[in-house]
């Protein structure tokens, strides 16, 4: 997919422009996700900041807190693979704005990723809202914003309830949990947003071995399989501190031949509270061909068992964030 002459036209110049490391890319031999959040943050930091917010602001200022984050991934990142990022804000009120960023493969202009972000502004250290600073409102420049940012096969709200106790009522299973390490926090001590990510990430595996596995039984299987994400929200409803205990359940929202959603929840182990949702639409990949394959129907029908919405009925999910 190539840029296209209007896509962020008249906005500033590259907010993020870089390269995908080797050591950013996981056993599926692309950049993982954690790193596409990393570089979102990144420009939207620099963003924010070309409009007056301090990247690091002082006790009494006002800081940008993310609520929401949806990603659509269209092309790997390979290592190597230099990138630059563009964007823009694509609407603000009193006390929230809605950012939109488009990542590029600079060699040839395609689309590898876009990015949409919820925020909020708060008084640093608190959990009240509070509006964006005048002198910000006045130096924000308003972009359309491209329809290739827009949502495509999730919605922007979680269809349930979250907490461990409605976790274990939908059989969502543990695939990971721990300590929250001092080097993925904040000066204040608080998990960064791009670590939230990268923790929910490192416990997808057990979940996303089962569909490995029943992939390995087609016949004409490919020699190696994996998985890719398509597209990711993430929900953002508390941000740990450096110490804290977390568990990680997982489960699947949807099943197809051709794809799957895949649903985690990170949780406080001692409060038993969410700390974030991460929903994605996912793929087997043929990691020789770089191409998704479909599952068979005897496949299907032995992961059904991991379809969380078929143990219970959905709950609205009437929770704000409490970040």
């Amino acid at each position: 997919m190539s840029i296209r002459p209007e896509l962020w036209e008249g906005c500033e110049p590259d907010l993020w422009r870089g390269c995908a490391h080797a050591w950013e890319c996981d056993e599926m031999g692309h950049q993982n996700i954690r790193f596409y959040v990393a570089r979102a943050m990144e420009g939207l930091r620099e963003l924010l900041a070309r409009g007056g917010l301090r990247v690091k602001p002082a006790n009494d200022e006002i800081e940008a807190w993310p609520v929401t984050h949806h990603l659509r991934l269209m092309l790997e990142n390979r290592a190597g693979t230099p990138l630059h990022l563009r964007g823009g804000i694509v609407a603000i009120e009193a006390k929230t704005l809605r950012a939109a960023f488009t990542l590029f493969h600079s060699a040839t202009g395609e689309i590898s990723a876009t990015f949409l972000i919820d925020l909020e502004a708060r008084k640093k250290g608190s959990k009240t809202k509070a509006a964006w600073p005048d002198a910000f409102v006045s130096a924000v420049s308003l972009h359309p914003l491209p329809g290739l940012c827009q949502p495509r096969g999730l919605t922007a709200t979680s269809p349930f309830l979250i907490g461990l106790g409605e976790a274990d009522a939908l059989g969502m299973i543990e695939t990971g949990n721990g300590i929250i390490p001092d080097e993925a926090c904040d000066r204040e001590e608080r998990l960064r947003p791009e670590n939230i990510i990268a923790l929910l990430s490192d416990s997808t595996r057990s979940l996303t071995n089962e569909f490995h596995r029943a992939a390995e039984s087609l016949s004409g299987a490919p020699a190696r399989i994996g998985s890719a994400g398509v597209e990711c929200r993430l929900r953002y409803y508390h941000r740990p501190r450096a110490g804290d205990r977390y568990v990680v359940r997982g489960g699947l929202s949807a099943l197809s031949e051709r794809s799957r959603k895949t649903l985690y929840w990170m949780l406080d182990r001692t409060t038993r509270t969410p700390i974030a949702e991460l929903e994605a639409v996912e793929l087997l990949l043929d990691l020789d061909r770089r191409r998704s394959f479909p599952l068979e129907e005897r496949a299907l029908a032995s992961l059904g068992r991991l379809l969380v919405s078929a143990k219970q009925p959905i709950i609205p999910n009437q929770q704000g964030t409490d970040l």
